[in-house]
């Protein structure tokens, strides 16, 4: 039998977005700039060839229109400031659930019962390992936007 390689291209653009946030590593390169500075590193890299395409595949790097990643497309495209504004956002409501769900010891109700619903879903949808859309772009954004949502509709309610 015959081994077949075969790319994980997801690893590939997962390295390619590290590449391009070591363009610009504190303030990114700009909302939606991945696949032009994916391109760019690639030309770069190989600018005396002609068929630089094949090449980048043996380099390990693929071109995309985002990195297929919440947290690599948030480091590439608004930096290290952007990726900690969001990290300290998510702290933030990490800390409110916690005192929510301490106030309710014993109690289940409906409202806990929803948070916790939308906090697992945050969770699955925000799990930094795996696949996803484009933070800025697509369908997953406004979902996220939506969870959240439901989640700081509790915070507020439980601050009154």
């Amino acid at each position: 039998t015959k081994l077949v390689y075969k790319e994980n291209t997801h690893i590939n653009l997962f390295l390619t977005a590290i590449d391009t946030w070591k363009l610009n590593k504190i303030f990114g390169n700009g909302i939606k700039s991945f696949r032009k500075d994916c391109e760019k590193i690639i030309k770069s890299q190989f600018k005396y060839s002609i068929d630089y395409y094949t090449l980048s595949k043996k380099k390990n790097r693929v071109c995309s229109s985002h990195p297929h990643n919440y947290y690599l497309e948030i480091l590439t495209e608004t930096g290290f400031i952007g990726l900690c504004f969001l990290v300290l956002f998510f702290l933030t409501l990490i800390k409110f659930i916690f005192r929510f769900f301490s106030g309710y010891k014993n109690k289940i109700n409906e409202d806990s019962l929803i948070l916790l619903a939308a906090l697992i879903s945050l969770i699955v949808e925000l799990f930094p390992l795996r696949s996803s859309g484009s933070f800025f772009s697509t369908q997953s954004a406004t979902y996220i936007t939506f969870i959240l949502s439901i989640i700081m509709s509790y915070k507020r309610s439980y601050i009154n």
